[in-house]
């Protein structure tokens, strides 16, 4: 049996300016036949991930990028570990 595609969801938490707990999630998407993955918002939006610059909510931005980074990290070990078995 061979991987051909997956998906996998990063959440991180962070606390809002108003000092109430939340959580963002980026979706990762893994195709081990190429080798390629893509990183989505969980929300639907098909302009991808908008940033505005009168956004006072900075947190979330940054829970975001970690999000981001984590979801990176792991396709990369992912992508290797497949391509070894």
């Amino acid at each position: 049996m061979e991987k051909q595609k997956a998906e996998f969801h990063f959440k991180k938490d962070y606390t809002d300016a108003k000092g109430n707990p939340q959580a963002v999630t980026v979706i990762l998407e893994v195709n081990y036949k190429t080798g390629n993955f893509s990183v989505n918002p969980f929300f639907s939006n098909k302009n991808g991930f908008l940033f505005r610059q009168s956004s006072n909510n900075w947190q979330m931005w940054k829970a975001v990028l970690h999000a981001i980074e984590d979801a990176i990290d792991f396709a990369h070990v992912e992508i290797k570990n497949e391509k070894e078995f």
